[in-house]
């Protein structure tokens, strides 16, 4: 998957490492007690194991890590009767999340905090639709987790299938919800990558008579910078969103800021190179390099960087496809996704003998070096 990445930005690599039940990798590395039970340790003793285990998850080019949960324990729930949940208490929930948050960063491990704006009072939104208090309860108790994470500068945010009052639609999950996802970039400023739960979960799909590729285009326009999904083919979801932009159902300058934000997630993560040369503009299916106007010509690719596949599908996903999701195109990758050199610009009033070349066009030719 790492080899396959273009232009030296590899794609994120991520796993459900809550511990207890939700824990992928739990006989790779070594099995983690439940939230419930790491609830009942100190803070020290959450972070310690958070950089312990984060640095084995690195080991296996594993980095993001779709955790730690920031929902109440709620007796009786669902995500109570997984022992999910580190505490009842806000507060109690919010010093173990940032600890995991924390944790995790000393091992350059992106963490993602979930389920906002809250799961605790939910019904499995794998099988239907599920609702949640009003926004005014949520301030007072669910979302004080989630502060004390932004606050914190987790990275990643997953948002779930949920519906509340004053919050979403009334047939509307906030995953789905463009009041949602406004009100929720109001509160994590605009770099944290908000990212949805997977969207072929029945909340998503069934609930709303919808397949996972609309569901991925909805979320995308409702705010979303990742649409994230466990199953299907990841080909119809890509196909409806390149469709969606080329139409302008997702505007191109939404796209672009999702990209982007992606993008310099994985500068700082290490996964992709700092940017160089000009402003990008991506259009539909193709892109264009603003400042190379004689370099440059439109290339046929698929705009959809800001989508993460997960799991089976993302690991057997074609080279092609990798090139797809992987991330926004910068100029270092672009040759990456050449079909054809572009002749190289010179000057009108260049003069030099014959076979020899100008500095500026010798840096072009190494740049173009490798693509067939």
């Amino acid at each position: 998957v790492l080899k396959a990445a273009p232009g030296g930005v590899k794609p994120f690599i991520a796993s459900d490492e809550e511990g207890g039940q939700v824990q992928r990798l739990r006989y790779v590395i070594y099995p983690l007690p439940s939230a419930r039970v790491m609830g009942r340790w100190s803070v020290s003793r959450n972070r310690a194991t958070a950089r312990d285990y984060g640095a084995r998850l690195r080991k296996l080019h594993v980095s993001v890590a779709f955790g730690p949960v920031a929902d109440l324990d709620v007796p009786g729930r669902y995500m109570s009767s997984l022992d999910r949940c580190f505490s009842s208490r806000p507060e109690a929930v919010g010093s173990r999340v940032v600890a995991w948050v924390t944790g995790m960063r000393r091992s350059r491990v992106l963490t993602t905090v979930k389920h906002w704006p809250g799961h605790g009072w939910a019904a499995d939104t794998h099988t239907g639709a599920a609702r949640v208090p009003s926004l005014s309860v949520l301030r007072r108790r669910d979302m004080v987790p989630f502060e004390q994470a932004f606050a914190a500068g987790v990275p990643l945010v997953m948002v779930g299938h949920l519906r509340s009052k004053g919050l979403t639609g009334d047939r509307t999950p906030a995953s789905l919800s463009r009041n949602a996802m406004r009100y929720l970039r109001s509160r994590v400023g605009d770099e944290t990558v908000i990212v949805t739960d997977s969207l072929s979960m029945a909340a998503t799909t069934t609930a709303l008579g919808i397949k996972t590729p609309a569901a991925a285009v909805r979320a995308l326009r409702a705010g979303a910078d990742l649409a994230l999904f466990a199953s299907g083919d990841p080909a119809a979801v890509i196909d409806a969103v390149t469709a969606a932009i080329r139409s302008g159902r997702l505007p191109r300058a939404q796209a672009e800021a999702s990209a982007l934000r992606v993008l310099e997630l994985k500068r700082k993560a290490g996964l992709a190179p700092a940017p160089k040369g000009g402003f990008i503009r991506i259009q539909s299916n193709f892109v264009s390099f603003s400042r190379f106007p004689k370099m440059a010509r439109e290339l046929p690719m698929r705009i959809s960087g800001f989508l993460m596949l997960c799991k089976r599908q993302f690991v057997k996903a074609s080279r092609a496809q990798l090139g797809e999701i992987s991330t926004p195109v910068t100029w270092d990758n672009f040759s990456a996704v050449a079909t054809k050199k572009p002749p190289l610009p010179q000057a009108k009033s260049a003069r030099r003998a014959p076979g020899k070349v100008s500095s500026r066009e010798a840096a072009q030719r190494v740049r173009w070096r490798g693509v067939k």
